[in-house]
């Protein structure tokens, strides 16, 4: 499903936004969305996060589901945290 960075970028412009008028709605700032979206900004505050996902109209789950499931992979996981 991809990164952080791909997914924030997918749905914010499924919803038609541009980078400017999410910041806006999530009160952040445009330069934390570009960092995010271009990998600059790997681990954005979970306030940052939550912000962005009521802004876009999903749950912070959704948005960090591929950020999870890559940090188990690495982990060596499985999808319930145990020991793959």
């Amino acid at each position: 499903m991809g990164t952080l960075a791909q997914k924030l970028a997918r749905c914010r412009e499924m919803k038609g936004l541009s980078q400017q008028a999410l910041a806006e709605r999530a009160n952040v700032t445009q330069s934390s969305i570009s960092r995010i979206e271009t990998g600059l900004l790997k681990n954005p505050g979970v306030i940052c996060l939550q912000r962005l996902a009521t802004a876009l109209d999903v749950s912070l789950l959704d948005l960090l589901e591929t950020k999870l499931q890559t940090q188990r992979q690495e982990k060596g996981n499985d999808e319930c945290g145990g020991k793959s």
